[in-house]
């Protein structure tokens, strides 16, 4: 019995920090990935993020209330992908 309440516990810790996670650019294996690696595109995406918020644009939809509050604004967005475009990633989507 203990040992089901614990891994009832773990799932549900493991399920609650993903959901809590932001989404993330998804990007296609062009030649510039595969040169760059996985770690160095990791590190690309988040010194664009970082670039995206030092430069005042926010992470989050303002002024939404519920679901779409949660929502990643479409200009952190775009912001992010020209940033990484710009180094030479392709930006397929959001996960």
């Amino acid at each position: 019995m203990r040992q089901r309440l614990v891994g009832l516990w773990v799932g549900a810790s493991l399920l609650a920090g993903c959901a809590g996670a932001p989404p993330k650019p998804v990007l296609y294996p062009n030649s510039h990935l595969q040169t760059v690696g996985q770690v160095q595109a990791d590190r690309d995406i988040a010194e664009c993020r970082q670039l995206a918020l030092s430069s005042g644009v926010a992470e989050k939809k303002s002024g939404e209330v519920g679901k779409q509050a949660a929502e990643t604004s479409p200009v952190f967005k775009n912001f992010v992908q020209r940033c990484l475009r710009e180094r030479g990633y392709e930006v397929i989507g959001w996960q």
